[in-house]
């Protein structure tokens, strides 16, 4: 873009979404973005499972899925336990309800240090100084997800992985999905 210099600071108002929402298919939308997310970094030692119960439709906005969904399934690949060997295991899970989706996804990765969770939503934090990350992230996502109504949790052990739990709001609420 002329006239824009780098690095800008993003605002809020950069999370909101334009044009209408639509019905999304989790089934597949989730597998695509993890097939994208696993050619990025060619990887191959990687298993994710998927439970994904979507019996009903659900209304967002497609971009903003994805979005989220790279960026949390790109940071379990990014802080993976290297070491040790073992593949990089991942659970996605997602539950559709009348109101809302629920959105988990596990990891068994490096972890995050207590004093460091408050701070992993921030703006270019980092709490592993060796990370190959830029630190936005986590913070993309939190500000889609707030963008759209709903709320993130986060949970993590050092040396256990770390559980991301989202919530986001169905727009419109439909009947039994097709």
């Amino acid at each position: 873009m002329a006239g824009t210099t780098y690095p800008r600071k993003i605002e809020t108002s950069d999370f909101n979404f334009k044009g209408k929402p639509e019905r999304i298919n989790l089934k597949g939308l989730i597998p695509e973005v993890i097939t994208n997310v696993i050619s990025v970094n060619h990887i191959r030692n990687v298993r994710i499972s998927k439970i994904i119960n979507q019996t009903r439709n659900f209304t967002s906005y497609n971009l903003a899925l994805e979005t989220i969904f790279y960026h949390l399934i790109q940071n379990s690949i990014v802080f993976r336990q290297r070491r040790t060997g073992m593949p990089c295991n991942i659970e996605v899970i997602a539950d559709v309800y009348p109101k809302l989706a629920v959105f988990i996804v596990n990891d068994y990765g490096i972890g995050i240090a207590p004093e460091n969770l408050p701070k992993v939503f921030d703006l270019f934090y980092r709490a592993d100084s060796q990370s190959e990350g830029s630190g936005m992230g986590l913070y993309i996502v939190k500000n889609i997800v707030e963008s759209l109504g709903g709320r993130i949790q986060i949970h993590s052990s050092v040396g256990k992985g770390t559980t991301i739990e989202i919530e986001i709001p169905n727009i419109k609420k439909y009947g039994k999905a097709a």
